[in-house]
């Protein structure tokens, strides 16, 4: 299988920010909801913080799988460490949501939780498919991510056989010809699919561009700063230029940053499914009626 990569400890801190800004954004709505405090700017955050793990999946994608590119086994085998760090945890939480409903209601009754037994299949195959109510999210809403990340899994693993910039050019078309497409037809994907192309097109320039510590800094906080401008959803660009300052910067933010790394790396390293379990907990639907809220929450 070749050498192991070295891991990008400073992309894990990064991936940690993500993961706390997502959590913040979950936070600030329960509370928003559920007291007299107003937590302005909250959701925001949240979705900035989807923004970021998106861009970083696409760079972390191409990373890790330079051993595969080119070889004819590797689909299999990119889908299987995929699916092995994914789909156990996902399907446990999944699982007990299912568990809940059925306690609640019975079978007939499911339109009362906003479920149906079509939708709940598509929800443990990961496809994006429309509540009763006409959302289109998973029996775990915060899921409606990895419905998007194993789009991108299945496209990346359809072209990973190939030379690794031929690799990158064909995910990248493919993605950009569903969103055009299905997207236009049906609304699913969303726009947001570019940012997977904009982290590997970042993770092909990361070995050419060496950046300076100062460099990488200013990247850093374009990205933070336009975020704070309101300018976030323009395809995740100030979060690209985020991951590119971290990634290039790599070795110097190690030593500069030791000591935050140290503490939060971990939570980066978490798989992402992990994370959506964390988010999962802060959901309503684990603990309140939805007769107290309409057929939304679940």
């Amino acid at each position: 299988m070749g050498r192991s990569l070295p891991e990008i400890r400073s992309i894990q801190v990064l991936r940690a920010v993500a993961a706390l800004m997502v959590f913040g954004g979950h936070l600030g709505a329960e509370i928003g909801q559920n007291s007299i405090v107003a937590v302005p700017g909250w959701s925001g955050i949240g979705a900035a913080g989807v923004d970021l793990f998106f861009v970083i999946s696409g760079f972390i994608m191409v990373y890790v799988s330079r051993d595969l590119f080119g070889r004819p086994e590797a689909p299999l085998q990119f889908l299987q460490r995929r699916l092995i760090r994914i789909v156990p945890l996902y399907w446990l939480v999944s699982g007990v949501l299912l568990a809940h409903a059925l306690l609640r209601y019975d079978a007939a009754a499911l339109a009362a939780a906003d479920l149906s037994p079509t939708h709940i299949s598509a929800s443990f195959l990961f496809i994006p498919w429309p509540r009763p109510s006409g959302d289109i999210e998973p029996l775990l809403r915060p899921g409606w991510t990895l419905n998007y990340e194993m789009m991108f899994y299945l496209i990346f693993a359809a072209s990973i056989s190939l030379p690794r910039r031929q690799a990158v050019s064909v995910t990248a078309a493919a993605l950009v010809a569903i969103m055009i497409t299905v997207g236009l037809a049906t609304s699913w994907p969303s726009s947001i699919a570019v940012e997977f192309i904009y982290g590997m097109a970042i993770a092909l320039l990361q070995e050419r561009l060496k950046i300076s510590r100062t460099g990488a800094l200013i990247l850093i906080g374009c990205g933070f700063a336009a975020f704070c401008s309101r300018c976030r959803h323009a395809g995740a660009i100030p979060f690209a230029h985020s991951v590119l300052g971290y990634s290039g910067d790599h070795d110097r933010c190690r030593r500069n940053l030791a000591t935050f790394p140290a503490d939060a790396s971990w939570l980066g390293a978490a798989d992402f499914a992990g994370q959506c379990l964390l988010r999962a907990l802060l959901d309503p639907s684990l603990h309140d009626d939805p007769a107290d809220h309409g057929a939304t929450h679940f």
